[in-house]
């Protein structure tokens, strides 16, 4: 009983599915994907002359498209780089600045079917009175609303563009500077830097800025290096505009001790007619806090530690010298002339007064030595470890100012040549990467 309704829900199902094929197998028009080559025409054309070319568009949806190319002015989208199409009327033809005019592309609407590439020609009109320099124009691919269904049901619109970067030859200027360079931070605590660089175009045609930031450790090794407008063509800069260049710096594997005064020197070549180059330097600072600390900790550690025991040594020796004169301290007491508290004269220190406390040294562990051959032998044959363990005892106590000054010594001195092996290595692995404005 309970199979029968089940048995007439399938029957129902698969008599609409016949009757209305089309409600099941509909194509998803929610979506749309379109694709135009090339993306950037780069033309260099005369006044008068005319210039043929064709563009390509992709239809790589499951249903057919409705397509409409015109032609537009354009401008950028602040220091970005991006371009932004001036909607309205097409520019008359006789205009000298221009360019959407200029352009002639078929008219009405064509049809790509699903799947497939339709080519699109288009002629290019340069006037006999275009302005010498730089021109910018693009093609926009926009299909018609009823092609692509929005969420509310309701036909929405879509394009895509082609840029057309024009040069006309005559009084051309091409002039360029770095308005900016700086990091995003002036003290970091890592390698891990944020570079920000604007270029401004001060001629009458568009700027290709190439060349390269170099970054070296206070040392002058280089800690990096970052290409600007490597193998790209979409790093344009049109006259009268400025545009802005992001580009992230790490090392990969960061050492504690890459700290200092870090320089970057930006290099920029651009221009077809005559290259010219224009530098700018910027400075930061990597800081990391705690490796910082630990390093001035023990380096102020290391130069109080040399020079109190350079002043215990002297002051020995001093004594020693006072001792072998035969003078006590009060002897050495004077009062001079008007001076209202005493003053110790201190004796001439000798190379030889130097060497005292070093001799006394020797004297004592001599002595010691003699001390121990003076004792039983029985006691030292029945447990020779012990004249062995006494021996080494004396001597440590003897030199012991000398073993741990030697011991501080040897440590500093391995420390610095550690820093100096790091930071003068000639090549760190590093991660560099140009942000691109969205």
């Amino acid at each position: 009983m309970q199979r029968f309704p089940q048995q007439l829900s399938i029957i129902a199902l698969t008599l609409f599915m016949l009757m209305f094929p089309g409600a099941c197998f509909a194509a998803d028009t929610t979506s749309l994907t379109i694709t135009v080559t090339p993306p950037l025409f780069q033309v260099t054309q005369a006044p008068g002359t005319d210039w043929h070319s064709q563009l390509r568009v992709v239809n790589s949806n499951n249903y057919d498209i409705t397509v409409r190319v015109g032609a537009q002015d354009f401008h950028p989208d602040g220091e970005t780089g991006n371009a932004v199409l001036e909607e309205g009327s097409k520019a008359d033809p006789s205009d000298s600045r221009r360019m959407s005019g200029w352009i002639e592309v078929p008219p009405g609407d064509l049809i790509i079917k699903r799947g497939s590439t339709a080519e699109v020609p288009f002629t290019l009109h340069v006037p006999v009175n275009a302005d010498p320099g730089g021109h910018y124009g693009g093609l926009l691919v926009s299909t018609r609303p009823g092609d692509l269904v929005g969420g509310s049901g309701a036909g929405i619109s879509s394009g895509i563009s082609s840029l057309i970067f024009l040069r006309v030859p005559g009084d051309v200027v091409e002039k360029g500077s770095i308005r900016d360079f700086y990091t995003e931070h002036n003290v970091i605590q890592s390698p891990d830097a944020h570079f920000i660089l604007r270029f401004e175009n001060e001629g009458n045609v568009h700027l290709v800025p190439q060349g390269e930031i170099l970054i070296t450790n206070m040392w002058g090794k280089e800690r990096g290096k970052v290409n600007i407008n490597e193998s790209s063509t979409f790093g344009n800069v049109l006259p009268s505009s400025t545009r802005k260049f992001e580009f992230a710096w790490n090392e990969i594997d960061p050492s504690p001790l890459e700290v200092g005064r870090y320089k970057a020197v930006a290099t920029i070549v651009y221009g077809t007619e005559g290259r010219q180059t224009v530098l700018r330097t910027v400075y930061f600072w990597i800081v990391p806090l705690k490796p910082v600390a630990t390093i001035f900790g023990s380096l102020f550690f290391f130069i109080w530690f040399i020079s109190w025991s350079i002043r215990r040594y002297i002051k020995k020796a001093l004594r020693m010298e006072r001792a072998r004169l035969g003078m006590n301290e009060e002897e050495f007491v004077t009062h001079r002339k008007g001076a209202t508290s005493p003053q110790i004269a201190q004796p001439p220190l000798t190379f030889t007064a130097l060497k005292q406390p070093l001799r006394e040294a020797s004297l004592e562990l001599s002595r010691a030595k003699r001390a121990e051959r003076g004792s039983s032998e029985r006691a030292y044959a029945a447990k020779p470890e012990t004249k062995k363990t006494k021996s080494q005892v004396t001597l440590l106590r003897a030199y012991r100012p000398v073993i741990v000054f030697t011991f501080v010594l040897l440590t500093g001195i391995s420390l610095i040549t550690w820093y100096f092996v790091e930071v003068f290595q000639d090549e760190r692995a590093y991660h560099v990467e140009q942000i691109r404005p969205r």
